[in-house]
C-alpha cells in the first residue's frame, strides 16, 4: 500500500505523487504565495538568532555528560578508597565541566528571551499569523477545521530504481487542516486544498503497530506533557528526532488502487469523526 503523501526529495518540481496532485482543488494566488514565502524566510532568519549554533549545543551536552560521569566515578572511588588527590582532581574537573555547561545553558536562555521579547520578533510573528489567515481565507478553509499532523515520507530513487528513505527519520510531519466538503475528505496546508476522495472511498483506519521515527514536533504542548503524555513519545537528546510506538493508517481506494494516509494516534479522532470509522488494531 502506497503512502499518498510520499514525496520525491530530489524531484525537479514539488515531488508529490501524481495521484495526490490530481486531487488539488484550489491554490493560493502568486501574490499570496510570495507573501507566505517572505514571512517564512523572516521567521527563519529570526530563529537563527534565537538558537545557539549546533556546535555549542553539542559542546553543552558533552560537557554535561562528561561532568556527570566524572562526579559519579569520584563518588564510587570515595566509597571504595576514600578521598585522595585523584578523587579531588576528578571532582574539580567534573564540577568545572558542569559549571561550563550551565553557563552555556544560561547564555542560551538569555539569548532566547532577548530575541522573543524584541519588537522585531513580535512583528514577524504578527505578520506571519496575518499571512496565514489570509491564505486560509483565500483557500476557503473552514474556521472550525482542526489541524492534524500528516506523516509524509520523503524518498530518493536509487540507481536500481528502488526507493529509499531520504531523511534520517522515517517520516516528516506536516501540519494540515482536515474537513469535509461536498462529500469529500479534504486536507489543506497554507498553499493548497486537496479534495482527496469521497467519504465512501475510505475503507478503514488501522493501527501500524511498530515503532516509527519522525523529524519534528509541531504541537504547542510538549510531546511528553498534557494530552500527549499517554502516547509515550520519546526523543533523542537534541530533540531532532522523535519516536512513537504506533501510527494510524487511513486507508482508501483511489482510481482503483489502494493508498494510505499516515496519521499519529493523537490526531486520528478528527478522521474518525469525518469518516465515521474507528481505528482498529490489525487482526493477528
Amino acid at each position: 500500500m502506497k503512502n499518498l503523501f510520499s514525496v520525491n526529495a530530489y524531484s525537479d518540481d514539488d515531488g508529490l505523487l501524481p495521484e495526490l496532485k490530481a486531487t488539488e482543488a484550489r491554490t493560493i494566488s502568486e501574490e499570496t504565495a510570495q507573501s507566505l514565502e517572505n514571512s517564512i524566510d523572516a521567521l527563519h532568519e529570526i530563529n537563527k538568532k534565537i538558537f545557539l549554533p549546533m556546535v555549542l549545543l553539542i559542546i553543552k551536552y558533552v560537557l554535561f555528560a562528561i561532568g556527570i560521569i566524572l562526579l559519579s566515578v569520584s563518588v564510587s572511588s570515595c566509597a571504595e578508597v576514600g578521598i585522595n588527590n585523584r578523587v579531588k582532581i576528578c571532582v574539580g574537573i567534573g564540577a568545572a565541566l558542569l559549571i561550563a555547561a550551565a553557563i552555556i545553558f544560561i547564555i542560551e536562555k538569555v539569548r532566547e528571551r532577548r530575541v522573543t521579547e524584541s519588537d522585531e520578533y513580535k512583528y514577524a510573528i504578527s505578520k506571519s499569523e496575518s499571512v496565514d489567515r489570509n491564505s486560509l481565507l483565500e483557500l476557503n478553509v473552514p474556521s472550525f477545521a482542526p489541524t492534524v499532523d500528516i506523516f509524509m515520507w520523503f524518498y530518493e530513487i536509487k540507481k536500481d530504481g528502488t526507493k529509499k528513505n531520504a531523511l534520517s527519520a522515517e517520516y516528516d510531519p506536516t501540519e494540515m487542516y482536515v474537513f469535509e466538503e461536498n462529500g469529500n475528505l479534504c486536507l489543506a496546508d497554507l498553499s493548497s486544498v486537496y479534495s482527496i476522495a469521497p467519504i465512501s472511498s475510505f475503507k478503514k483506519i488501522e493501527y501500524i503497530t511498530k515503532k516509527s521515527s519522525f523529524s519534528c514536533w509541531n504541537k504547542d504542548v510538549p510531546y511528553n506533557k498534557g494530552e500527549y503524555k499517554e502516547y509515550r513519545i520519546s526523543a533523542d537528546k537534541y530533540e531532532t528526532e522523535f519516536y512513537i510506538k504506533n501510527l494510524c493508517s487511513v486507508q482508501l481506494e483511489l482510481n482503483g488502487e489502494e493508498y494510505e494516509i499516515i496519521v499519529p494516534p493523537y490526531d486520528i479522532y478528527a478522521f474518525e469523526t469525518i469518516l465515521g470509522l474507528k481505528a482498529q488494531f490489525p487482526i493477528e
